[in-house]
C-alpha cells in the first residue's frame, strides 16, 4: 500500500498465468496490459494478505 512502482517485483506480487485463462477471446501466451483474465475452476477461492516485508 502506497508502495512506489520500481518496488514492485512480479515474483512477490505478480499473479501465475498458469491458474487464470483469457476471457477477452486474446491468447493465453501473449498477455499484455489490459488483458482480462478469470481464474480457472478451483482457483477462483480465496483470501488476498498483505504480506510484511
Amino acid at each position: 500500500m502506497g508502495g512506489k512502482r520500481e518496488q514492485f517485483d512480479w515474483t512477490k506480487n505478480g499473479l501465475p498465468l498458469a491458474i487464470m485463462h483469457r476471457v477477452d477471446n486474446g491468447d493465453n501466451g501473449n498477455v499484455q496490459v489490459g488483458a482480462k483474465v478469470r481464474f480457472d475452476a478451483g482457483w477462483d477461492r480465496g483470501t488476498m494478505i498483505t504480506v510484511p516485508q
